[in-house]
């Protein structure tokens, strides 16, 4: 997400007719942000099932990539990129401990292994694909709303899936 928001999302920006620095402070707010969504993630991770979790940050994900859409003025740019960034944080937490809930210890080197081997080639081929969207019609808005609309489909899935068996006593222990 942040490579593509960095470079993407300052191009987009630029496009609305926001100036450099402010475009370039937006994706500085949106990786502090970041932090706070993954410490806000690290203080509930023990009381609210982390595919809960995951699925309210895409929604909020879904959110920011819509107002990146319109950003305009001091409000706009803060919003969207507080939104974004956060629910990125929650998001990238809630993607580490998911696995070790649902697969256990011993499989967590390997299911994360290729969680991250699926997200970095998604993520390589977002980046081209993004480009020859642009190429193609000279806007990302596309881009944008197709990655919305991926993340309210992940919340819908994240929500129809079965609680992990495990994290009920492990909850239970710390409430």
């Amino acid at each position: 997400m942040t490579r593509r928001a960095q470079f993407y999302g300052v191009l987009h920006l630029r496009d609305l007719g926001c100036s450099p620095a402010a475009a370039a402070s937006s994706i500085s707010i949106m990786l502090l942000s970041a932090l706070c969504g993954t410490l806000l993630f690290a203080a509930i991770a023990d009381r609210i099932e982390s595919r809960l979790t995951w699925a309210v940050a895409s929604i909020l994900f879904a959110a920011g990539m819509l107002l990146a859409l319109h950003a305009s003025g001091s409000a706009g740019l803060y919003l969207y990129a507080i939104l974004l960034g956060s629910s990125f944080g929650a998001m990238f937490s809630a993607m580490m401990v998911l696995p070790a809930n649902y697969y256990g210890e011993k499989a967590y080197p390997a299911v994360i292994s290729f969680v991250m081997v699926i997200g970095t080639t998604a993520g390589a081929a977002g980046e081209v694909i993004a480009g020859a969207v642009f190429d193609r019609v000279g806007s990302y808005r596309p881009v944008f709303y197709c990655v919305a609309a991926m993340s309210v489909l992940a919340a819908i899935v994240l929500l129809l899936m079965k609680p992990a068996s495990g994290l009920t006593a492990i909850a239970a222990e710390h409430a």
